[in-house]
């Protein structure tokens, strides 16, 4: 992270902390120190997390839980301040009650916790979505997996097993990856990415980059994850063909991030999305499905759509309510599927998560799609 960045991130975990110190913990405790001191230690814990963010297998890695800790607090902290103020103004002798509302919150908060770390922890859901897509000559069973942030997350080598046997498990004719599968240099996890060879699908395993990708070799990730024959799409088109027959094209785009990674790494060569040139490659009497990282790339589409199915992931369906509301302001949907005329737009929430350990409102999720 940037030393603006980090600045930037410092003044708003400030105000969080002050947020939860005044509206939560200073009602609570005798001894004022007590409030400042557990606010502060969750402050100066997040603060290192983000300052090492993209340095895997750093010990800061295990801070993110603090960020998580004070950032669900703070939310709660917020309705605290909205009591605080409505019984000001309408009902003053109610403030009485002060600490038995910041009590009671307080316990909301950690109950939030406690799930949330919960939630983050179990195997991902199965989802399953079944879609008519106009002119598919042959049904196909397709599986989906995204964000599974490898060296960037608590993802350990035997979960990313049993992710991988859940998925074959399916028996799916495509495997779909969506981006952020790498989330670290790619000689440090290069064990477990090995692990993705095992990834079965009877016409093969397909992939288009992520925005985390890009923090680190992009070309050396997407050179291990060839060598394991996995067909990675850089602004590109297969068409899949079944006894000789095209049956749907399959398009993958570069990360739209691209031109803003660019500005903090001036000296990396980066890999830029190219709409005209994938759009070119397609196969124009074939359905087609985009792999696109972030749903956004919606934005840079004709209409009606050329694709009869968009693939992202890149929200983590918010991945802690109420983020969701903030990730809204960057991309137009936060998970599952919507129309796009008669195209659609799926959003997987992420097969694993990111950075926090925490899901509440969002899942972990593989999901299975059978295109009729």
């Amino acid at each position: 992270m940037t030393l603006e960045r980090l600045f930037f991130a410092g003044i708003v975990g400030l105000v969080m902390m002050l947020s939860v110190h005044f509206a939560l913990l200073r009602p609570i405790f005798k001894h004022q120190w007590l409030g400042v001191a557990l606010s502060g230690i969750l402050y100066i814990l997040s603060l290192l997390f983000l300052a090492f963010l993209h340095s895997p297998k750093s010990i800061t890695q295990s801070f993110s839980v603090a960020l998580g800790i004070l950032f669900i607090f703070f939310c709660f902290s917020l309705i605290s301040w909205i009591i605080f103020g409505v019984c000001k103004f309408f009902a003053p002798k109610a403030l009485y009650f002060q600490k038995t509302w910041a009590i009671g919150l307080s316990l909301l908060a950690s109950a939030s916790v406690v799930y949330a770390l919960f939630q983050a922890l179990q195997p991902p859901k199965l989802y399953t979505q079944t879609l008519t897509i106009p002119n598919l000559s042959t049904s196909l069973k397709v599986l989906q997996l995204s964000d599974l942030h490898i060296g960037g997350s608590y993802l350990t080598h035997s979960k990313l097993e049993k992710i991988i046997a859940q998925s074959n498990a399916t028996s799916p004719d495509l495997i779909l990856l969506t981006g952020d599968i790498i989330d670290a240099p790619s000689q440090s996890v290069l064990h477990d990415i090995e692990l993705l060879k095992n990834l079965k699908a009877k016409y093969g395993v397909y992939y288009a980059l992520g925005n985390h990708e890009y923090f680190y070799d992009t070309k050396t990730i997407l050179r291990e994850l060839q060598n394991l024959g996995i067909k990675t799409l850089v602004n590109e088109n297969v068409i899949l063909e079944i006894d000789s027959v095209p049956v749907i094209n399959i398009a993958g785009i570069a990360d739209l991030n691209a031109s803003k990674y660019q500005k903090l790494y001036p000296n990396k060569e980066m890999i830029y999305p190219d709409i005209k040139k994938v759009l070119h490659s397609l196969n124009p009497s074939s359905p087609s499905i985009l792999l696109s990282h972030q749903p956004k790339v919606i934005d840079l589409l004709p209409t009606p759509s050329p694709f009869s199915l968009i693939l992202s992931g890149h929200t983590h369906g918010g991945q802690i309510f109420p983020f969701n509301y903030l990730v809204k302001l960057d991309q137009p949907f936060i998970k599952g599927l919507h129309a796009l005329g008669d195209a659609h737009i799926y959003i997987n929430q992420g097969t694993a998560f990111w950075g926090v350990p925490m899901r509440l409102g969002s899942e972990c999720e593989i999901t299975l799609f059978e295109l009729k």
